[in-house]
């Protein structure tokens, strides 16, 4: 490991017309996940990227376009298992019987079903919900080889080039109101929301209250139809809206990118091997990273190869995410960030450290294969990513200077780790 005191080795100029043109550019594109348009961003991209001395491929992998459908059917049905649930037992009441009926069956076990299609479907699992029902299509991924290209030790720099479409539970002002009426709590709050629990927490209480039956059983059932009901309309709404310019997520990770392999073309680096990596359809939980796993991780040995994701980097604040996961949290490698920290106090880059975030990054699924991974995002003073799929998320509303300090930080963690005799664990 690299103590602080060791500088970092030099790096490259940062071309802030480079990367702001990078940004305008493909922001200009309409890009629903698996759609042409996030095809023609991928083909830009690669091209770009081997123009600056990149060996390029355009890889093809299979996305079904969007979660709502998915979390919208699936919460739709475990609503209409707790209303079946609930009607069951209103008429065996009114018949005088107990026991279990037909209804109050239904939604026991469709609430318990639907409880694990949800849980597997927004932790990015096998999506058997999603391969049964849902039709696939294309989606593409670029993936660029820099660096020593023989050397044994391999770093991947994750972004992604889709766009996400909008929605009333993304509005800005909700998360700025709380942060004005509750200043105290948003400042010592280090986790963000649980947007999914409820969310799963929903078909859970239809099965529970439908277990339990008349009585506390009811009033379960009837809460997790609400909250079921209340889903569906949120996902619906999420998939009915158009897809937002996307400079901040995640267009600003691709800029930083493009630097990287101008940088180790003016500035090669030996025995490192970078693959800069641009998925699509991480805005569908992660379906085009999920298609590169299933295509390279056999080939990357979990000893020899790092995930360094860039998620949403143009917020003022530059953060270091401790942990991540929707349902279930997981810790991101230790040593990684230790580094990537120290490399940031070396180039005297503002770096937060102590976020945990309840979302999905494409860092996900190398963490949970156990590669070492870290995740740099950022946030504004509220504590919330900048025009986060919201229609401002536009190129003019980014924040360049923070763009840049994250292209300068990742290239000294480049170099680095290229120096170092003893990589990160």
């Amino acid at each position: 490991m690299a103590t602080q005191s060791q500088p970092a080795p030099a790096t490259v100029d940062v071309d802030s017309n480079e990367i702001e043109a990078v940004v305008r550019r493909l922001a200009a594109i309409h890009r629903p996940s698996a759609s042409e348009g996030e095809r023609e961003a991928a083909e830009w991209i690669a091209g770009t990227l081997r123009d600056l001395g990149c060996e390029v491929a355009i890889e093809e992998e299979d996305s079904t376009g969007g979660y709502w459908w998915s979390v919208g059917t699936m919460s739709a049905l475990g609503a209409i298992a707790g209303l079946l649930s609930l009607r069951s037992q209103r008429r065996r009441r009114r018949q005088g019987r107990g026991g279990f009926g037909l209804g109050r069956l239904v939604g026991l076990a469709g609430g318990a079903l639907v409880t694990a299609g949800l849980a597997d479907d927004v932790t990015a699992g096998p999506h058997w919900f999603r391969h049964l029902f849902i039709p696939y299509r294309g989606t593409w991924n670029v993936v660029a080889e820099t660096g020593d290209r023989n050397a044994a030790r391999t770093l991947v720099v994750l972004a992604h080039h889709d766009a996400a479409h909008s929605g009333l539970v993304f509005h800005p002002g909700i998360g700025k109101t709380l942060a004005e009426r509750f200043p105290d709590r948003v400042e010592k709050a280090n986790t963000s929301l649980p947007f999914w629990f409820p969310v799963v927490a929903a078909p859970a209480l239809v099965s529970i209250g439908s277990l339990l039956g008349h009585g506390i059983g009811r009033l379960v059932t009837r809460l997790g139809v609400l909250l079921g009901l209340g889903a569906t309309a949120l996902v619906a709404d999420i998939g009915m809206r158009d897809t937002v310019p996307g400079a901040n997520d995640n267009l600003s990770a691709v800029a930083v990118e493009v630097h990287l392999a101008r940088a180790l073309r003016e500035n090669p680096v030996k025995d490192l091997r970078v693959l800069l990596v641009s998925c699509g359809a991480e805005e569908t939980l992660q379906e085009g990273v999920m298609g590169f796993a299933r295509r390279h991780f056999a080939r990357l040995p979990v000893d020899h190869t790092w995930f360094l994701t860039l998620d949403t980097v143009g917020s003022p604040r530059l953060i270091l995410v401790e942990a991540e996961g929707t349902l279930q949290m997981r810790e991101y490698s230790a040593p990684f960030k230790d580094l990537i920290a120290d490399c940031a106090a070396a180039t005297e880059v503002p770096l937060i450290r102590g976020s945990r975030a309840r979302s999905s990054t494409d860092a996900c699924i190398p963490n949970r294969y156990g590669y070492p991974t870290a995740l740099i995002a950022s946030y504004d003073q509220y504590k919330r990513l900048s025009n986060y799929h919201w229609p401002t998320d536009t190129a003019d509303n980014l924040d360049y200077g923070t763009v840049a300090a994250c292209a300068r930080l990742t290239e000294a963690v480049v170099r680095r780790m290229a120096a170092e005799a003893t990589p990160p664990g």
